[in-house]
């Protein structure tokens, strides 16, 4: 009788844990976008973009000036934009 109980309750606390995990997935979105130069329009890779209120959210664009930050809490957000040779954009 034990073990069925044990079984039970592992099996609510699993589906507890999938329940709770994808409310969590759900309450973030993901930012894509894509880094040109304003005059060339050449794509600007290795800039740094980060939530502004969010630091610990950040990434990279790449080559192709492609960039995608996952886990952005859902609303509205300032991102800030770095890299060498160029003014910040806020």
């Amino acid at each position: 009788m034990a073990t069925k109980s044990i079984y039970y309750k592992a099996s609510l606390l699993a589906m507890f844990l999938i329940a709770f995990s994808s409310s969590v997935q759900a309450q973030t979105q993901t930012i894509n976008g894509r880094l040109v130069d304003d005059a060339s329009f050449a794509p600007i890779g290795g800039a740094t973009i980060q939530m502004a209120n969010y630091p610990g959210v950040n990434t990279l664009s790449d080559s192709l000036g492609s960039f995608r930050l996952m886990g952005v809490p859902l609303g509205r957000h300032s991102i800030v934009i770095t890299l060498v040779g160029y003014e910040p954009l806020f």
